[in-house]
């Protein structure tokens, strides 16, 4: 099954036709997804090895299009609030975060569930921040670094003190 197309069994009955679900379904995801022609989908599904005619395709799209098209919206305003709900979350517990003093005087703890345990963040050599930090522990000593205003302010060569 193409990632993203909805699943078969919300679909509708497809019983009495020649093709399986599954190329009903993935050529429909194409023609809804993507701005093709119905030719188009006829012409990638026989590079997949699957004959179909443009006018299948269209009587699929006729006849299954709308219901299709409602799960794939329904689909999208699940994920959309599903979204909008985390990253308000992730608002809260940063700003939670912050009052209670930031890096190096709040508990990562508040941070950590934003976070897998096998998290990794990869941040370019040449800043002074640079370097690859793993998990929560890693995440905890990016904070710190970014939170400390030398290090923001110089390079780790121009920093004062260091010869």
């Amino acid at each position: 099954m193409v990632e993203g197309a909805p699943s078969v069994d919300s679909a509708p009955s497809y019983q009495g036709h020649r093709y399986p679900v599954e190329v009903i379904s993935h050529c429909m995801w194409r023609y809804f997804r993507f701005p093709l022609s119905f030719r188009e989908v006829e012409e990638l599904m026989l590079q997949r090895g699957v004959i179909v005619s443009y006018e299948t395709v269209r009587r699929w799209c006729a006849k299954f299009g709308q219901a299709y098209a409602n799960e794939l919206r329904r689909r999208l305003m699940s994920s959309t609030t599903e979204s909008a709900t985390v990253l308000t979350g992730m608002y809260a517990a940063e700003a939670e975060y912050l009052a209670a003093g930031g890096p190096g005087e709040a508990s990562f703890d508040l941070l950590a569930p934003f976070f897998a345990p096998d998290v990794e963040l990869h941040q370019a050599d040449s800043l002074p921040y640079g370097g690859t930090w793993r998990g929560h522990k890693g995440m905890t000593q990016f904070f710190l670094m970014t939170g400390d205003p030398v290090r923001r302010t110089w390079p780790t060569a121009q920093r004062p003190g260091s010869r």
